[in-house]
Formats: C-alpha cells, structure tokens, sequence
C-alpha cells in the first residue's frame, strides 16, 4: 500500500508583504541559476 505524501510549502507573510527591500543572494549562475537571476531583474 503505497500513500503519496502530500508537499505543502508556506511562505512567511514579512516575504509577501515586505516593508523592506528583500537581499537574495544567487551562488552560481549557470543553467538553472542565470534563468533565476534574469526573473529577479
């Protein structure tokens, strides 16, 4: 009997209502990374 889990991810409401300029820092930016670092421009 297998039973799929179920993922739920939640995101801290200072994130989405942000007051305050939010700092990323991108460590590596090739393949997947330089996609990322175009969609935070």
């Amino acid at each position: 009997m297998d039973s799929e889990k179920i993922k739920v991810h939640f995101t801290d409401t200072n994130l989405i209502n942000a007051t305050n300029p939010v700092t990323v820092n991108l460590i590596g930016a090739g393949g997947t990374g330089s996609k990322v670092l175009t969609a935070l421009i």
